[in-house]
């Protein structure tokens, strides 16, 4: 009898383990299908982003916003902007102009801060500032060094309805690696409008997304909440840290058969560890817009300084003008660009020969200190730089750290002063940033010496091989690897 029951209990058992098995099985199925469901759903929002990424806009945004530091500064108040954004994967056209509360002041909208900031995707970075058209304000036009990318993700209030909402990458991209993602069982309605909403665990933190069915699958909602360990943009948020971010999709509108956000409520508010908070609420509208046009055809990106100055309208006689980062400044004058005697600067009057392929020039004349000697055999990575731009000084002391490390990989590393300047102030600031690098000052003739070496912009770094033969110019330091390994094969097949 004992065996009959034991027996029946085990086949109870085997029954139960089984079906409990069974039933973990379903849920792990269930929730594959639930991802399987999101991915989809991201690929016809990713198509709507991309159906909508390049375009002339006019627009018109207004922000409410206040914030505290623990050190007793805080502001708040309402900022107003209006202005046009020109934009494709790899180009944007800024133009804005700002009054209400901005820097600490109150800017009457009748002399509006203006903005006027243009990367063309290849070399230069054209920009304008000024405090409002009465005044000359000052404008560049400089070649952009390095890999950084264009896009978006920090012009917030259109930063929202592009799809960058709490990161540097595309929303879609982000959702696609999330730890966990899965599709709610039933759509929700928003304004009217039926909608799929994911939810999903990112590096960015956690975001519910109600993706609109009526409107070409663009969101018609979005909340996010982040916390210390998370990532807002590139920046990975300290202990105690939390961020809210939210998107409300205000109007859609047809334009070319395709559906376009173009009026939202967007914002954000952030809280430290100290206390220290920031709260942002924008609404954005877009009053026109051109989809996917012929940017090249209508001179979009074109440089304003160098190309075509209707692409900055506060582009006036007397605004100071500086080219690829050079320490000489010019003036805009009846539509040239003139030194101080007046005389009109020609296009390549800054930039010399490429050097690539061709022997080092002699480097004595820097009377560079330490002196540098035994450097036959050795790769040499000459850095031009001026220590009056923030840039070149980061440039120099990155070098600096890193000089030691690039001796064991067979490269010297040598700085030039690309402009005179007062001796004893170029050893302050050695001695200040304790840079060990040798450096040494161009003569008097400072442009003559950067033409000759080829120099477009500062900093400006070339690297020859151990011949001394230049091999590379005009390279970020976040190529400098790239460029040492490039050097080393190219030194293999020889």
């Amino acid at each position: 009898m004992r065996t009959a029951k034991t027996t029946l209990l085990i086949i109870l058992l085997i029954f139960v383990v089984a079906g409990s098995a069974e039933t973990a099985k379903d849920r792990r199925m269930t929730a594959r299908e639930k991802r399987v469901k999101a991915l989809e759903l991201l690929d016809k929002y990713a198509q709507a982003l991309d159906s909508t990424a390049s375009f002339i806009e006019h627009f018109e945004q207004s922000t409410k916003f206040s914030y505290y530091v623990s050190n007793g500064t805080k502001d708040k108040g309402k900022q107003f902007k209006r202005g046009q954004y020109r934009h494709d994967d790899q180009r944007f056209y800024y133009q804005v102009y700002t009054w209400g509360r901005h820097s600490w002041k109150d800017v009457p909208e009748d002399k509006p801060y203006y903005n006027c900031n243009i990367a063309d995707g290849r070399k230069n970075r054209i920009y304008q500032n000024c405090n409002n058209p009465d005044s000359s304000g000052s404008a560049g036009s400089h070649r952009r060094i390095g890999k950084d990318k264009v896009s978006l993700s920090r012009h917030f209030g259109v930063s929202y309805i592009v799809g960058y909402i709490g990161s540097d990458q595309r929303l879609d991209a982000v959702l696609r690696k999330a730890d966990r993602i899965s599709v709610r069982k039933t759509t929700e309605n928003v304004n009217g409008c039926e909608c799929f909403v994911i939810d999903a665990d990112t590096k960015c933190g956690r975001y519910s997304v109600w993706l609109d069915t009526e409107h070409g699958f663009h969101p018609a909602k979005v909340r996010r909440r982040a916390k210390g360990g998370d990532y807002t943009h590139s920046r990975l948020m300290s202990k105690g840290e939390t961020a809210r971010t939210y998107l409300d999709t205000v109007r859609f509108e047809k334009v070319d058969d395709i559906w376009v956000p173009m009026e939202a409520d967007a914002g954000c508010y952030r809280v430290m560890p100290s206390g220290d908070f920031v709260k942002e609420d924008y609404h954005y509208k877009r009053t026109q817009i051109i989809l996917n046009p012929d940017h090249d055809k209508l001179g979009s990106f074109a440089d304003p300084i160098l190309e075509d100055p209707n692409n900055d309208p506060e582009l006036k006689n007397g605004t100071r003008v500086s080219l690829n980062n050079q320490p000489t400044e010019y003036t805009w004058q009846d539509g040239k660009v003139v030194d101080y005697n007046g005389k009109v600067v020609e296009k390549g009057h800054m930039a010399g020969a490429s050097l690539v392929g061709k022997d080092l020039p002699d480097l004595t004349g820097f009377v560079i200190e330490p002196r540098i000697e035994k450097t036959d055999g050795k790769r040499l990575l000459v850095c031009f730089f001026d220590m009056n731009q923030r840039p070149s000084r980061h440039c120099v002391g990155q070098l600096n750290e890193r000089a030691e490390q690039l001796r064991e990989q067979g490269v010297f590393v040598v700085s030039v002063q690309a402009s005179q300047l007062a001796k004893k102030g170029l050893d302050d600031w050695i001695k200040k940033d304790r840079i060990s690098l040798p450096i040494g000052m161009v003569d008097n003739d400072g442009i003559k010496t950067r033409k000759q070496w080829g120099v477009q912009s500062l900093p400006w770094l070339i690297m020859t091989d151990e011949e001394h033969i230049v091999t590379a110019e005009g390279f970020g330091l976040d190529e400098l690897e790239d460029k040492i390994k490039e050097g080393k094969l190219k030194g293999d097949k020889k």
